[in-house]
């Protein structure tokens, strides 16, 4: 039976083989030719001679108006628990903000109010017991202050992000 089946195989592959050394009788097409998109021209005041591009700067917002969120580990030993993660949701509008954190030990909301504005740092207090947040705009956004401290008993910097 094994020797059949060798047999077998080894007629099917001469076969094989015999077919495509055989001349084929229809002409083979020429490949695809390449299409290249059209070059665009470049504005004689956009070229430089430098090889070197300036670096730019982007303006920062002159407005903090808008939703924040950012995540911080609440239960420093627990990291690998999802319940041990602080999330910090702050929405700005004119001159009034709305503070909430979430966490597994307190879930709170406060009313703030915007004590002064520039377009790096925003300063956030609440009426009630005089506490502030600070907001500082460098290439990222960072949140601190004593609300926080006597929240989650640390003195701690937040990234937050606008959403």
């Amino acid at each position: 039976m094994k020797k059949i089946y060798v047999l077998c195989l080894s007629l099917l592959t001469f076969f094989a083989c015999k077919e495509t050394d055989k001349p084929s009788s229809q002409p083979e097409t020429a490949p695809a030719k390449e299409t290249r998109a059209p070059e665009k021209k470049v504005p004689e005041t956009l070229k430089t001679d430098s090889p070197e591009i300036p670096e730019q700067k982007i303006p920062l917002p002159t407005t903090w108006n808008g939703k924040y969120f950012g995540t911080f580990l609440r239960l420093k030993d627990e990291s690998a628990d999802p319940r041990a993660w602080g999330q910090i949701n702050l929405d700005i509008n004119g001159k009034k903000a709305v503070f909430k954190l979430d966490t597994y030990v307190e879930i709170l909301e406060k009313d703030l109010e915007v004590q002064s504005e520039t377009s790096k740092e925003l300063q956030l207090k609440e009426p009630a017991t005089g506490k502030q947040l600070t907001l500082t705009r460098t290439d990222r956004i960072i949140l601190e202050g004593n609300l926080m401290e006597s929240i989650v008993g640390e003195h701690e910097k937040y990234e937050i992000k606008k959403q």
